[in-house]
């Protein structure tokens, strides 16, 4: 799965649009054969539990004033907000990092960083590869 920032519309603070997230592969969701690289690409790719999210329950959206989310390696949750100043994002590039969310609006990723609570681990059984990019189309997608 692939998703494009040229395709996602963010809008003015406390409105969003959903953009349905679309598995452009043929095989049914989640039944991927993946095959790890030797070393994977955390910056580029965002490795998923698979059987947390489903595909096709995913939304983009700009950040939220009170939206939480628990960033790997932290050992709890942090409002985005502060996570922005912490990573020193400045102000006018925020509403333009796409959230990524779940059905019920629980946050799976902020950018390329990934919620503690939805990461692929040894344990996963099926691994969800979400790629951050800003290139117009998904031909070279190799995670």
């Amino acid at each position: 799965m692939t998703l494009l920032y040229e395709k996602a519309v963010f809008h003015k603070k406390h409105h969003h649009t959903k953009q349905p997230i679309h598995n452009p592969s043929p095989l049914p969701p989640l039944q991927i054969l993946l095959k790890w690289p030797h070393k994977p690409n955390f910056k580029k790719y965002l490795y998923v539990d698979g059987a947390r999210v489903k595909p096709e329950n995913l939304t983009v959206r700009s950040w939220q004033t009170g939206d939480r989310f628990y960033p790997v390696g932290l050992g709890g949750s942090k409002k985005i907000q502060d996570f922005f100043v912490d990573q020193k994002t400045p102000p006018h590039k925020r509403m333009k990092i796409p959230i990524l969310t779940t059905h019920d609006n629980k946050i799976i990723a902020v950018g390329n960083r990934i919620d503690e609570r939805f990461k692929a681990t040894e344990m996963s059984k099926k691994i969800l590869v979400i790629s951050i990019s800003k290139e117009k189309s998904h031909k070279n997608f190799i995670p």
